[in-house]
């Protein structure tokens, strides 16, 4: 419990069996007597290769109401290739989204990683760990469709991150 914002966290998982994942996040407001945010979930693993899942992740702190959903599956073909995608749907805004995506680990220090969804945007993210404690990443974006439609010339761009573990 936090003392300044009187808030709890709850976090219960639970797994039936082998294949099957049941978890949930809530946390209470004791100071308003409301839950800021409560998330549920389920996750399948047909095969030890594969993983399938459906979540829950509130949206509104100060109602209670249905949120954003996503439907994911992710699928490790090979020792260095994974393939994973996500649909999600915002319940309040009515709106889908589809997402694409699959990681490569080129070595055991480097991964690189693409994504892209259904606006039109690729996400692209290369990481290599350094050492046991700096691993540096390079991550860069672009809408495709507003670039082949001439609507945005600006520069690509480019975002470099060093995580330390101490």
């Amino acid at each position: 419990m936090n003392p300044k914002t009187y808030l709890s966290e709850f976090t219960f998982a639970y797994r039936h069996n082998a294949r099957w994942l049941f978890g949930s996040n809530f946390t209470f407001d004791a100071k308003k007597n409301k839950f800021p945010t409560y998330n549920a979930g389920v996750v399948f693993e047909p095969s030890d290769n594969a993983l399938i899942g459906l979540k829950h992740e509130s949206l509104n702190k100060d109602k209670h109401e249905l949120g954003k959903f996503f439907l994911y599956y992710f699928h490790k073909a090979s020792i260095a290739n994974t393939i994973g995608s996500e649909f999600s749907f915002d319940y309040q805004k009515k709106v889908v989204e589809a997402k694409l995506g699959l990681s490569h680990k080129f070595d055991d220090f480097t991964t690189g990683k693409i994504k892209a969804n259904n606006n039109g945007t690729v996400d692209a993210l290369l990481k290599h760990k350094v050492s046991e404690v700096v691993t540096a990443s390079v991550v860069t974006s672009i809408n495709v469709k507003d670039f082949a439609n001439q609507k945005s010339r600006s520069p690509l761009p480019l975002g470099f991150s060093f995580d330390l573990k101490l």
